[in-house]
């Protein structure tokens, strides 16, 4: 079994990579990084699923909810963007 040093650590805040020596690098939430009503509503929606497969727990914070709730309220549709909604409990289904 190999076993690695270096982690993902993601919370509503953004995610930081530990490396082995401890070094950190912090980036901003991916979810956060696009406004899904003023940027790019599909952005967000991959951003988001990526959250989903890496962290699933994660994307279901309320603290996520917003910018996965405003992919159906901006200016364009995203396709799977509802079913994603109602199934990370960001709105009622």
């Amino acid at each position: 079994m190999i076993w690695l040093k270096e982690r993902l650590e993601i919370d509503a805040a953004g995610v930081v990579l530990v490396g082995e020596d401890g070094l950190t690098l912090a980036y901003p939430h991916p979810a956060r990084a696009w406004s899904p009503t003023q940027g790019d509503p599909a952005q967000t929606f991959a951003a988001l699923q990526r959250v989903e497969q890496e962290a699933p727990q994660k994307v279901r914070r309320p603290s996520v909810h917003a910018p996965t709730a405003g992919l159906l309220y901006g200016p364009t549709g995203v396709e799977g963007a509802r079913e994603f909604v109602e199934r990370t409990g960001a709105v009622a289904g």
